[in-house]
């Protein structure tokens, strides 16, 4: 005789707007601007390597060292108020490039979510205006926490737009499958 567990429902969100489909979404859009986050790191970081062998090129620039120091550093920086000056080590620290990872998650994740509950039931030119500035807060707590750099405002914009375009493609998809039959059938009336 074995005993079954019932199962249960899977989770589902609300409609559009709703306090649970705003933390989904908030959520997933979270993960999608630590990616622009950390992409943009990395391209910053390339682009200063291609313009310091540009402009060292004649006298054989050290290409190991700058990209030890520019891309490493820029992956490591996240890990700043837990590892110290470790992050400017420029040897590959897997277990700081970690760290930094989860922190850069974490923080976006949260942020994504608060973006979420400001943004929840707002136009799209709303939004997309809400999340540059919420981009820019997020990057004056970013700097005053994790990244003691001025430097990392260009970052603000691609990580804010990340978050608004995430955040609005989840909001659009659960309007589209709130829908009674679906998007298929919606966009075969709308040909008739």
């Amino acid at each position: 005789m074995t005993r079954t567990q019932p199962k249960t429902p899977p989770w589902k969100c609300g409609p559009p707007g709703s306090l649970s489909s705003a933390v989904a979404g908030g959520f997933v859009a979270g993960i999608a601007a630590a990616v622009a986050l950390i992409l943009t790191r990395v391209v910053l970081a390339l682009g200063a390597i291609a313009l310091l062998l540009r402009l060292f090129s004649p006298w054989h620039a050290p290409v190991r060292v700058i990209v030890e120091r520019e891309v490493l550093t820029s992956l490591k920086v996240a890990a700043h108020p837990f590892v110290g000056a470790r992050v400017y080590r420029p040897e590959l620290d897997l277990p700081v490039v970690l760290l930094a990872f989860n922190v850069v998650l974490v923080f976006s994740i949260a942020t994504g979510v608060l973006f979420a509950l400001v943004a929840r039931g707002l136009s799209r030119m709303a939004t997309c205006a809400v999340a540059l500035a919420f981009g820019f807060v997020v990057w004056i707590c970013d700097m005053l926490i994790l990244s003691p750099s001025p430097a990392t405002v260009i970052e603000a914009v691609p990580s804010g737009l990340a978050l608004a375009f995430t955040f609005l493609w989840y909001e659009r998809r659960l309007a589209l499958r709130g829908r009674s039959g679906g998007r298929r059938r919606d966009l075969a009336r709308a040909q008739h």
